[in-house]
């Protein structure tokens, strides 16, 4: 073995990788460039070296194909010997430690483990080369030795075997499996094992940026289960959100929210930051000259799960998507809403925004892959600020509020965000604003007044000119109503003054809600609130 070639492997492989197969310390393998270092191994590696490079002269420089897709399939090619796949095999002859199996144990969940430890050091090649274009979503796993095993075992399993006649029985040709993030697709038997060990690598790296082998066994079985559950009924699952618009003061990694856990981003979002290919950022110098910068592809991180589904049926392209198949995208959504609105609640300056990225959840039938993403450059007010520890203290009492007391007032969170964080025309803003109030107090007949009457009872005191703050809020309310109904007479000075207004009343009414009135918040209709609000405390 020459340098030079062992460079070549190097380069191929990358180091993490080809120091897996070796057996030896990474940074052994980053410092190997001489002959005198590459002598330094023992015996056994530098067979196994020997051996990487007869099969890079014979299978990669041949095979005309990029040189990273081919080695990963290499090393998941059997090598007749326990079932085991070739890169572990090569990592056992090196002298290198290799996860025990029992090789009689046949049962579903040591198959999967089994292909999932011989995958191992193809996703790491697969990690090492993402940045150059290289990383696929998912490695193919069918010319494992035991891949026809699993696939005969889960076709027998209760739950799992009827993936395996999806579009296959007669009258049920046009069935799909649907999930509950809004999509249905075809389902491929064959590539059911590259979604649950795919799927689990990304979940691993959630807890360590390179997981071992043992914590990527442990998250294939935990994808096996959550795939089961989601087809037998129902389970939860991972959900990261992407925020940018504010940073954490340097003295604080994260926040607990008990519901979930806020923190800055670091290296294992990269996955998800990529797939959503969100670049560039603003920043915002105060008078003392510090600069503030945000990443449009997200400086924080929201860390929870979400409700989560599977099912098999046709449904009629128009038919609408009924809410046990939306269940996922709308709790990631209600999520970031919460988290959003915590913050303008804490501050009560519409300017105290931050926007999500990009959503994603770990689900076991698609990879782990994005949900959504929305771009930042479109964002409407993002002002970059460090928060003080103070205001992170409020922003997670908010934050625990919100989430526990919102169920019933979803259509007011949304529209005052939109009205803050996405419409640009005063007009656009009133409307929204004042559709806050309505979906908190609204009644019918007689909307403007039990609108304005209960928006006076909740946030003045008896004593305090009524009178003028009521007419205050019918004039917002018809200001309102005449955009609605066509009339373009109104000036936009006027209309921004009741736009800015109309949004300050919407927030100071769900401060109150939120802080010192959860019992309206627990009452399922506006009409209930609009009646419970004017009774004496």
């Amino acid at each position: 073995m020459t340098p030079d070639r062992f460079t070549l492997l190097r380069e191929d492989l990358g180091p993490r990788t080809l120091a897996y197969l070796l057996g030896a310390d990474l940074s052994a393998v980053v410092a190997w460039d001489s002959q005198i270092e590459l002598d330094k191994l023992g015996p056994s590696q530098l067979a196994v070296l020997e051996q990487l490079n007869l099969t890079r002269a014979v299978r990669i420089e041949s095979s005309g194909s990029h040189p990273q897709a081919t080695w990963s399939q290499v090393l998941i090619d059997g090598a007749n010997i326990d079932g085991r796949g070739l890169g572990t095999v090569w990592r056992i002859l090196a002298g290198g430690a290799a996860h025990g199996f029992d090789v009689t144990d046949l049962s579903l969940a040591t198959l999967l483990t089994r292909i999932a430890v011989d995958a191992y050091p193809s996703l790491l090649l697969h990690d090492s080369f993402r940045s150059d274009g290289f990383g696929m979503s998912m490695v193919s796993l069918r010319t494992h030795p035991l891949f026809e095993r699993f696939q005969a075992a889960a076709m027998e399993d209760e739950v799992l075997g009827p993936l395996f006649t999806i579009g296959r029985e007669a009258g049920n040709e046009q069935d799909l499996l649907y999930r509950s993030v809004g999509q249905g697709f075809t389902f491929q038997p064959s590539l059911f094992v590259d979604q649950l060990v795919t799927a689990a690598w990304i979940g691993a790296q959630l807890q360590s940026l390179v997981p071992t082998p043992v914590d990527l066994a442990a998250e294939v079985e935990l994808q096996l289960e959550r795939a089961r559950e989601a087809l037998d009924g129902a389970v939860q699952i991972p959900v990261r959100i992407g925020f940018t618009g504010v940073l954490l003061p340097r003295d604080v990694e994260r926040i607990d929210l008990g519901w979930g856990t806020l923190r800055r981003v670091d290296e294992r979002d990269r996955y998800f930051a990529d797939i959503a290919r969100i670049s560039g950022g603003t920043s915002t110098t105060d008078e003392d000259g510090y600069t503030t910068a945000i990443a449009y592809s997200g400086d924080l991180v929201l860390e929870t799960s979400a409700p989560y589904t599977a099912s098999i049926t046709h449904r009629p392209a128009d038919q609408p998507w009924i809410p046990p198949l939306l269940q996922t995208t709308t709790a990631i959504e209600e999520a970031a809403e919460t988290l959003r609105l915590a913050l303008l609640l804490s501050t009560g300056n519409p300017q105290s925004s931050i926007y999500p990225t990009w959503r994603a959840a770990m689900e076991p039938f698609s990879y782990g892959r994005i949900v959504n993403w929305g771009d930042p450059v479109n964002a409407v007010g993002l002002l970059p600020a460090r928060l003080t520890r103070p205001e992170v203290d409020s922003w997670r009492r908010w934050a625990v509020a919100v989430h526990d007391h919102r169920p019933h007032v979803g259509v007011a969170v949304r529209r005052l965000l939109q009205a803050i964080n996405e419409r640009k025309r005063a007009e656009d803003i009133l409307v929204d604003a004042v559709i806050v109030w309505e979906s908190l107090f609204g009644i019918t007949p007689g909307t403007t007044k039990g609108v304005t009457e209960a928006l006076d009872h909740l946030l003045h005191r008896p004593g305090q000119d009524q009178e003028a703050n009521k007419q205050h809020l019918r004039d917002i309310y018809n200001a309102r109503s005449r955009v609605v109904h066509g009339d373009s007479e109104l000036d936009d000075w006027t209309l921004r003054q009741m736009a800015s207004d109309a949004v300050a009343i919407a927030i100071a009414a769900l401060q109150q809600l939120f802080e010192s009135r959860t019992d309206l918040l627990s009452l399922p209709t506006a009409k209930h609130r609009n009646r419970a609000v004017r009774q004496p405390r």
